[in-house]
């Protein structure tokens, strides 16, 4: 096997489909067997036969780094009920693997000028997990709108091919570039941005703690809190971006509504950050009394109906 080493923040199933070209692999879905074999030939030790441990191999990385720079498992598990402190990718420091290493439904989204640039210096173009953030809509470097590939096998080939054959597409919404973004989404992304830099999931206990304070001091319940998203967020974004937020009356029974009411539920870091966009004016605030300083318990009992 030809070694290849990833690119700064390229996406682990980017990575995939680049070591698939460059070998003459099939199909992004049917390159895993090859790559085992090549891992094996190669007397890399894998450490175990998911994907995440191959392509730390093929990377020559640990697993955990491979996981922290290459996935967005530091976004999908910010918290963790079992296994905090435990580092993205050890295999007990929580869930969601797959997702964190493809991003939002196996489409991945481009940005035109990170191709360009990529072509410019490098002469080839790849997959940025940064541009695969659930409802992160535009490119953080440039600010323009992200283009999503319509392909349900769009690794198995670079962003510069696709944009190429015109396979690319762009949303039509106003919100989707940082100029006509909302001040919510701006910090809901930042948030998620803040997150990739994590190494492990923090305990969900003292999150939600500090969460359920903020509300309380900011004299919202669940009902008034659903109002405020209403109220700030884009009606389309939000369906797209949490459509598990939409199609309930109420968020009782949603991820948000439980986390607010259940210390040890640790929802997907896009909830938190979405509550952090909704609680806070400043992000590096809200990342400081959350990780830095959290609450172990609020001074008073706090019950949030």
């Amino acid at each position: 096997m030809i070694l290849l080493d990833p690119m700064p923040d390229e996406i682990a199933a980017g990575y995939q489909g680049r070591l698939g070209e460059l070998h003459g692999w099939a199909r992004q879905r049917k390159s895993l067997p090859e790559l085992r074999r090549s891992n094996a030939a190669q007397g890399l030790d894998a450490g175990g036969a998911s994907p995440l441990h191959q392509l730390a191999s093929a990377a020559r990385m640990p697993v955990t780094a491979f996981a922290r720079l290459h996935t967005l498992l530091p976004v999908v598990n910010v918290a963790s009920d079992f296994g905090a402190g435990v580092p993205h990718g050890s295999g007990a420091s929580g869930k969601g693997s797959h997702h964190g290493m493809r991003g939002i439904g196996g489409r991945p989204r481009v940005c035109r000028e990170c191709i360009q640039e990529d072509i410019n210096h490098w002469g080839f173009s790849w997959y940025r997990r940064a541009h695969q953030i659930q409802g992160f809509d535009w490119c953080d470097k440039h600010g323009c709108g992200l283009l999503w590939v319509d392909s349900f096998d769009a690794f198995c080939a670079s962003p510069h091919a696709w944009l190429a054959s015109d396979t690319c597409r762009e949303s039509e919404e106003v919100w989707a570039t940082a100029s006509g973004a909302p001040p919510l989404l701006h910090r809901y992304s930042a948030a998620c941005a803040a997150f990739l830099d994590r190494d492990a999931p923090a305990p969900s206990g003292l999150l939600n703690a500090t969460l359920r304070h903020r509300v309380s001091i900011h004299d919202l319940n669940l009902d008034r809190l659903q109002a405020r998203v209403e109220d700030l967020a884009p009606a389309s974004w939000l369906a797209r971006t949490f459509p598990d937020l939409s199609s309930f009356s109420s968020f009782g029974p949603t991820p948000i509504g439980r986390l607010l009411r259940r210390s040890g539920y640790a929802a997907a870091g896009y909830h938190y950050a979405l509550l952090i966009a909704l609680l806070w004016e400043r992000v590096d605030e809200a990342l400081c009394e959350l990780f830095e300083r959290p609450i172990a318990a609020p001074p008073i009992a706090v019950r949030i109906r």
